[in-house]
């Protein structure tokens, strides 16, 4: 088993956050990547 590690991602209002975490989310398994915001 891999050590889990945290990607934080910042950017300005509109910058394309949600559409980045979007694709980031669908490109893993489910449980394999958890959001917190």
């Amino acid at each position: 088993m891999t050590k889990p590690f945290i990607i934080g991602i910042t950017g300005g209002s509109a910058s394309g956050k949600t559409h980045f975490l979007d694709k980031l989310l669908h490109s893993f398994e489910p449980g394999q990547v958890c959001l917190i915001s």
